[in-house]
């Protein structure tokens, strides 16, 4: 079904691969400014742009500034963003980064067939499965 109204997303969005690259082309020697008239489609094309940059390791936070009237408002409005955008980066690098100290600590060791027919994962102590993915 075709989606009418709001920035379309992943499957719903196509038709604007030449301007993405445009775009990421001026990205790497410039700022740009994407102007048009309303719902021509430029947030979704920034969004598109935004996940594949998020995708490659950018810090891509988005900031709406319809409603911003003051150059102190857009600063606040540009930390608060930033700030957030980092911050929740961090809480999950930290948490992904305990998940693998925490794992490391549990395994035993890790065989793997060359055919490709599996893994074998071998813990320490004797813990069953149900006992790993329940501890915090």
């Amino acid at each position: 079904m075709l989606q009418i109204g709001g920035p379309a997303m992943r499957r719903d969005f196509f038709d604007r691969e030449e301007k993405i690259e445009e775009i990421f082309r001026s990205l790497k020697q410039n700022n740009i400014l994407l102007i048009s008239p309303r719902r021509y489609g430029k947030t979704s094309v920034m969004k598109e742009v935004m996940r594949r940059l998020s995708e490659r390791g950018y810090l891509c936070p988005f900031l709406d500034i319809m409603y911003v009237d003051a150059p102190e408002q857009f600063l606040i409005e540009l930390a608060t963003t930033a700030f957030d955008e980092t911050s929740a980066r961090r809480r999950f690098l930290q948490s992904l980064k305990g998940s693998f100290i925490r794992l490391g600590e549990l395994l035993e060791g890790i065989e793997a067939s060359v055919a490709g027919t599996g893994v074998k994962v071998k813990f320490r102590g004797g813990l069953r499965e149900e006992e790993i993915f329940s501890m915090q």
